[in-house]
């Protein structure tokens, strides 16, 4: 029988780390000034030579239809996606720090990012081809100013969800996030690739213009 661990995943992403061990990467915060994926290549560029890394700047892929599970178009549950926030709100509140409310241009980019990883088989920040998460977010329309993003598949409750993310420090910076004011939020059955255990709950952190 496989460990409970091996189950559970997290993944948080905005962009200030160039390299990540494998499906982890630490949170950061990503700004309007930044373009998809510059601060990584201008990193990349530095080590590898000037002109030696190229960026598609395509607009975020339209969903195809899911392989391994029905993804709808919005939260698949809204009350364990209102107990999410209401979780990360409690964190936020013994902090001091004002509470993130839901938007719904946000929920549905997150539902486009799950519908985007169940459908080409991957959990990961980055796309196969190499896109940014956020293109999900400028796709719906949200202007935003920064912008985080947090994964995790196997969780069965929204305190464990939450929990998970508070243990580690880059999903926990984005849950904490003096500079976010937002939240998106998408939960689907399953796990998109195979070894995972579902659910999987893809959240968007913003603050738009």
């Amino acid at each position: 029988m496989k460990k409970m661990s091996y189950l559970r995943h997290f993944v948080a992403v905005a962009f200030a780390c160039a390299l990540a061990l494998p499906m982890s990467a630490a949170g950061e915060s990503r700004t309007r000034n930044e373009t998809d994926l510059a601060s990584l290549a201008r990193e990349l560029e530095r080590v590898l030579g000037k002109g030696s890394v190229e960026i598609s700047r395509g607009r975020y892929p339209e969903p195809a239809s899911p392989r391994r599970t029905e993804v709808p178009a919005g939260n698949r549950n809204h009350h364990s996606a209102t107990a999410i926030l209401d979780e990360m709100n409690r964190e936020r509140a013994r902090r001091g720090l004002t509470p993130l409310r839901f938007d719904s241009r946000l929920n549905a980019a997150a539902a486009d990012r799950a519908a985007d990883m169940f459908s080409r088989g991957y959990f990961d920040h980055v796309s196969p081809d190499g896109r940014s998460p956020f293109l999900a977010v400028q796709a719906r329309g949200y202007r935003y100013a920064t912008v985080g993003e947090n994964l995790a598949v196997g969780y069965r409750t929204p305190q464990s969800v939450v929990s998970g993310w508070m243990r580690s420090p880059g999903h926990r910076e984005n849950i904490l996030g003096k500079a976010y004011d937002e939240v998106g939020l998408a939960l689907v059955d399953g796990s998109p690739v195979r070894g995972y255990g579902g659910p999987t709950v893809v959240a968007f952190y913003a603050r738009e213009r």
